[in-house]
């Protein structure tokens, strides 16, 4: 959910540390569903999407936190990532450079770009905010309501490959009988126009299930 009145992304900024670090750890590709751990060895990794978009995972249960396109980083804003706290996965075909958090911080400092990281970070901080307005202590129905807006601004290719049952519980602790059942009834109303699974379009929710 990349798409926030608030958060303008930094695009340039950080387009900029890519292109820093290219020379000396050249892009890789992965395929759809490929894992990566901000963790290797006990050393902190920085992995940075060149191309596609990716999902940042909890590692206990799965559960998505955000998905995140191109250009993107994560691992630079933490100061320590336990072995298997988050991991990050491919949504579809991407291009991504991993490297040692230190690495990426001494490239940083070489090429003068922490006016660039202190955007990127300022940009994580405020998504970070958002986050927590949206997901701590809201009532479920407005936590299904915000991921079904959050699914609406996708690409295409993502709302034609996931079912919005899908997408919000990737993303919530909610079952999947409340999720259907609330989908069924704003569907039934005409607030949601649900085919086979995949939200098609959004004409309005209300305030109030």
């Amino acid at each position: 959910m990349e798409n926030h009145k608030n958060a303008e992304k930094p695009v340039e900024h950080i387009q900029a540390i890519i292109d820093a670090l290219e020379p000396a750890f050249p892009l890789l590709k992965a395929r759809n569903g490929d894992r990566f751990n901000l963790n290797f060895n006990g050393q902190r990794m920085c992995f940075l999407l060149a191309e596609g978009q990716c999902g940042l995972n909890r590692g206990s249960d799965e559960l998505t936190f955000t998905d995140f396109n191109a250009p993107g980083i994560m691992g630079l804003s933490d100061f320590w990532h336990d072995d298997n706290s988050l991991t990050v996965r491919a949504i579809g075909p991407i291009r991504y450079i991993l490297a040692p958090v230190d690495a990426v911080l001494h490239t940083v400092g070489e090429n003068h770009l922490w006016e660039s990281t202190t955007r990127f970070l300022m940009y994580m901080a405020t998504r970070y905010q958002q986050y927590l307005q949206q997901n701590t202590s809201v009532p479920t129905y407005t936590l299904v309501c915000n991921y079904l807006r959050g699914l609406i601004e996708e690409d295409f290719e993502v709302r034609a490959a996931t079912t919005a049952e899908r997408y919000i519980k990737e993303r919530t602790n909610l079952s999947r009988s409340v999720i259907m059942k609330m989908l069924a009834q704003l569907n039934k109303g005409g607030y949601i126009i649900v085919k086979r699974g995949l939200l098609i379009k959004i004409n309005h929710l209300p305030e109030k299930f």
